[in-house]
């Protein structure tokens, strides 16, 4: 992590020939004229690599990154929270090319132009499998202002705002050409391309019908930088037939019957709607359906061998797990700490819980298969003071433990 304190820029590139590679850092809180975390000049090119730019800078251009010559490569990259006061919130490409490959802009503001990016005097800018949504500009231009050449495949841009007379994603300058690859794009608002991106694409929205990439929050996804996910709904589920071998996180392509478009492949092998890396942390099984977390599997009969989901439970005995309507439990929500009458769960977390907690943690009875599932509330493989504590706290407070 490579900090400016908000008093300098970060990094300054100047060669003529040679490749300089950075990989796995945090450039953060730089700020100066143009270019707050890196300033890009000489023929040469910046490889970044696996990094993050964020609450970066510039008094004038290029929150994050400016480019005057050559190129700058960003790759499974993602930036954030960037500021330009003028234009380019996250980054301006003055001349050369700047190429996004499973990368990220969300959340950069310009307050005059560009709020994710300006590509400016004929430069060029290439957009493979990149995410830009978000993004705010004071004047033109949510997303990309363009006075160059736009590459763009296998990329979303859409979400982005900005209060010009004509607020599109792309905002297609006189000059400005854009070229298609393979694959599909989603362009959330086509005003100003529309020569590029018509409306009769299924992806494409207008200012009047915007396309919403149904995207989660930034945030911690797996992988080494923070990433925007596609919900389980999104359009951009296995919508094209193009795309990189891995997304931004390093996992494989594609993970259902074909390529998303944008940084970010949902890995969700059940289908319940839970990634396999959360399921994963969660202590829950990515193999089964169990929309609600909670370690018990969704649906009315055993579809699931206990070899499979040893934690489950198979009241009849007859190798396959049992399903959660089965018990009498919601499979759309987490039944944590709903004990209380035993076996008959009432979706509704109470004193009666806590009482059956206390009599399990002294040993006073002994608990069921589905006790030992949901009376576990720190999932520590134990019941005893720590959970009857944590249950007591969420009773008081009117939430789920």
């Amino acid at each position: 992590i490579i900090a400016g304190n908000s008093m300098s820029r970060i990094l300054e590139v100047n060669v003529a020939t040679d490749t300089v590679t950075l990989q796995g850092l945090t450039l953060t809180q730089g700020q100066a004229l143009q270019g707050g975390a890196v300033y890009k000049a000489g023929t040469g090119v910046l490889l970044l690599v696996d990094s993050a730019l964020s609450a970066n800078r510039a008094t004038s251009a290029g929150g994050a990154v400016y480019s005057e010559d050559g190129a700058v490569v960003l790759v499974r990259t993602t930036l954030s929270g960037n500021v330009s006061e003028g234009n380019g919130g996250a980054i301006f490409n003055a001349a050369g090319l700047v190429s996004l490959e499973n990368a990220t802009l969300s959340g950069n503001t310009a307050l005059l132009n560009g709020a994710a990016v300006v590509n400016d005097f004929g430069a060029d800018l290439w957009l493979t499998n990149a995410t830009i949504a978000a993004n705010t500009a004071g004047s033109f231009s949510g997303g990309i202002l363009n006075n160059g050449r736009v590459a763009i495949e296998n990329t979303i841009v859409a979400g982005n705002a900005c209060s010009g007379v004509i607020c599109s994603d792309i905002f297609n300058g006189a000059v400005g050409t854009i070229s298609l690859g393979s694959g599909s794009n989603l362009i959330g608002n086509n005003a100003s391309v529309a020569d590029w991106f018509t409306a009769d694409f299924v992806l494409v929205g207008t200012a009047a019908n915007p396309v919403d990439p149904l995207l989660a929050p930034l945030a911690d996804n797996g992988g080494l930088t923070q990433v925007r996910v596609p919900l389980p709904n999104s359009p951009v589920i296995d919508a094209t037939g193009g795309g990189e071998g891995v997304d931004q996180r390093g996992f494989e392509r594609p993970a259902g019957g074909d390529f998303d478009i944008g940084a970010v492949e949902l890995v969700d092998t059940d289908g319940d709607g839970l990634e396999d890396w959360f399921e994963g942390g969660q202590g829950t099984s990515p193999s089964v359906v169990d929309s609600d977390g909670d370690g018990l599997v969704d649906g009315a009969d055993g579809l699931v061998s206990t070899s499979d989901y040893p934690g489950g439970i198979d009241s009849n005995g007859d190798g396959y797990v049992d399903g959660e309507q089965t018990l009498g439990t919601d499979p759309t929500i987490s039944n944590l700490g709903d004990i209380a009458p035993r076996f008959a769960p009432d979706n509704a977390i109470n004193v009666g819980d806590l009482l059956i907690l206390i009599r399990l943690a002294i040993g006073d009875i002994l608990p069921t298969p589905l006790e030992l599932t949901l009376a576990d509330i720190n999932d520590d493989g134990q019941l005893n003071l720590a959970d009857v504590l944590l249950l007591q706290q969420a009773i008081l407070d009117g939430t789920a433990p």
